[in-house]
């Protein structure tokens, strides 16, 4: 029995890291295990991973507390042009949520404040694969393309 660790595609913008098993060697080795058996394991398996990818994204109450709270010291901080400090605060909450798409944006605008268009635009374009549509991502990256004359 083969066990190959992969990458998952960032289908939740995110990289996680999903057990693989590969059995070709299962079901040829009939002495040691049988197929129904092989066959069960596998149903299992998956559901196992099934659940856990389903469950996985779901935040607690205090979790979602915390997000709001440092999103919000973010965007207080940048409002007051302390782009820097905002940054940590929105990193703060990716750190909960990688996902938080206003987070996301906010920390592409301060760091487009800060001068850093091309650092911003990777910013804008993680919020865009979360959700393609989002006007504050989409107006931040063409914001800071046309500072770089693009």
């Amino acid at each position: 029995m083969t066990f190959t660790c992969i990458q998952q595609p960032p289908i939740y913008g995110r990289f996680k890291w999903v057990l693989i098993l590969m059995a070709d060697d299962v079901f040829t080795n009939t002495r040691r295990i049988s197929s129904s058996f092989a066959k069960n394991f596998f149903i299992l398996l998956f559901s196992i991973l099934i659940t856990s990818i389903l469950f996985q994204n779901q935040l607690s109450e205090a979790q979602k507390n915390s997000i709001y709270q440092f999103f919000e010291n973010g965007k207080s901080l940048y409002e007051q042009g302390n782009y820097e400090e905002a940054i940590k605060w929105f990193d703060k909450a990716l750190a909960i949520d990688p996902n938080q798409v206003d987070a996301l944006n906010n920390k592409g605008f301060a760091l487009d404040s800060l001068g850093q268009h091309d650092e911003a635009i990777k910013w804008f374009h993680k919020a865009l694969a979360i959700d393609p549509n989002d006007y504050g991502a989409l107006n931040g990256k063409d914001a800071a393309l046309a500072q770089l004359g693009k």
